[in-house]
């Protein structure tokens, strides 16, 4: 069952988070194009998201964080009754690369950053991730906003401990109503 947390693990963050396998070379976001401010076009994020499966449950929940317009994301993964994570994970604007970066960490102790790129309504974020393990896991997430209250993920390229696993199907992430 710990095994089925690491995976759903690197697969939420590897949708969002990790070290990118490209070189970090500059490019332009369709954000960074416009007068728009860097993260507007992540914005329609905020609120509260969630899937479930036969598999288990995800709740996410986006908040905007700070002057510099940050994005703050939660995670919470239900297995079971036993099994569980967290994950908070902070998007931003890098400056220095001219991209969209997120940094990532779960409750059992691993960690990420990932670099996100977009065209039109998709998002492709490439990662690496620091299990608490000690392995080293990469991904390539892609996320697309179908509309206001829908969006799909999947995950594919994915690796843990240099060992090629199965991409992840895609999952659809609906907006839970306001209360």
């Amino acid at each position: 069952m710990k095994y089925l947390i690491q995976t759903l693990a690197v697969f939420l963050l590897a949708t969002n988070y990790g070290f990118s396998q490209d070189s970090p070379e500059k490019t332009t976001d369709a954000a960074v194009a416009t007068d728009q401010a860097p993260l507007d076009s992540l914005r329609w994020m905020i609120g509260e998201w969630g899937d479930q499966s036969d598999e288990g449950s995800i709740g996410v929940k986006c908040v905007a964080y700070g002057k510099r317009g940050f994005l703050k994301r939660e995670f919470k993964l239900q297995i079971d009754d036993e099994n569980s994570m967290e994950v908070v994970q902070m998007i931003g604007y890098d400056p220095v690369l001219e991209r969209v970066q997120s940094w990532t960490f779960d409750t059992e102790g691993g960690y990420g950053t990932a670099l996100w790129s977009q065209e039109g309504d998709r998002w492709t974020i490439k990662t690496s991730f620091q299990l608490a393990s000690g392995e080293t896991a990469s991904s390539t997430n892609i996320i697309t906003k179908v509309d206001d209250n829908t969006v799909r993920w999947k995950s594919v390229n994915r690796q843990v401990g240099g060992q090629i696993q199965p991409s992840v199907a895609e999952s659809t992430f609906v907006r839970k109503k306001a209360k």
